[in-house]
């Protein structure tokens, strides 16, 4: 006897991973750029003005800076107080002291200047110098070399007194020194201020009086060991010497070595006081 048996239909097998997927559609070139551009300033809007636009705006030669406008003008403020004349100096000597014009430059605006006082603060500069022997008249050594100088004028207002004092000083113009010939050593030691604070604290301690001193033409009276000529002052030739030089015995202001010479000089006679 015979039996069927009926199999049941299989659906056919579809392998999902070879079936082609339907292409995305494709941006155009232009609307790539456009989308850049727009990613870069901002939205795409039509209406924003676009940078070429403000690049012609910069590069317009035509186009001129705006000008500031200039700050209002300020009145000056002038005081109304009354001004009251000073008591301690009378009118004409507060020009006087206070006028560049006062102080001659030369000896030739001294001469011609309206104070008389300078030829005689001159004459007593001269008398200190003789009176100290600071330098002789000689004839001029052959190969040596002379130096210039000049006359220094100031106006000095004295503490005491209301009439200032007309000081006139010479001064050789160093800066013509030669170094070997004219000088050679010209350190000086000076007092430092640690010095002078020591000496009053010993004082105020201890109880002791501080007195000053203090010393006119301080340079003059150190010795020189060089051999220095100097011409002779202007003004102040002596007559029949007019071809004579000065010899140089002791410092003037001017010269590199004066301040050590008169260290030298104070040195000497504060060792001998012991």
């Amino acid at each position: 006897m015979k039996t069927k048996v009926q199999v049941p239909q299989q659906e056919p097998f579809v392998d999902l991973g070879l079936v082609p997927t339907a292409p995305a559609p494709q941006q155009a070139e232009g609307d790539v750029e456009d989308d850049a551009h727009d990613d870069v300033h901002g939205t795409g809007d039509e209406n924003a003005p676009q940078q070429h636009e403000f690049d012609a705006k910069i590069d317009d030669p035509d186009q001129q800076p705006p000008v500031p406008e200039d700050p209002p003008i300020i009145p000056l403020r002038r005081s109304s107080r009354d001004r009251v004349p000073s008591t301690r100096y009378p009118s004409d000597q507060y020009v006087v002291l206070l006028s560049d014009g006062s102080k001659p430059k030369y000896f030739v605006d001294a001469m011609e200047d309206e104070h008389k006082e300078w030829m005689k603060a001159m004459q007593e500069e001269m008398d200190s110098l003789h009176k100290n022997h600071t330098y002789e008249l000689v004839k001029l050594p052959q190969g040596k070399k002379v130096l210039k100088n000049k006359w220094v004028y100031r106006i000095k207002q004295e503490e005491h007194t209301p009439h200032p004092r007309f000081k006139a000083r010479l001064v050789v113009k160093g800066f013509g020194q030669r170094k070997g010939v004219d000088f050679d050593e010209i350190f000086s030691s000076f007092v430092k201020m640690t010095s002078i604070r020591v000496i009053i604290g010993l004082a105020a301690s201890l109880n002791l009086e501080v007195e000053q001193m203090d010393v006119k033409t301080t340079f003059l009276h150190g010795d020189l060991e060089e051999e220095i000529y100097m011409e002779q002052p202007e003004g102040f030739l002596v007559k029949g010497k007019e071809d004579y030089v000065c010899r140089l015995k002791k410092s003037l202001y001017g010269l590199k070595q004066a301040p050590r010479q008169w260290y030298l000089k104070f040195d000497s006679v504060m060792g001998e006081q012991g």
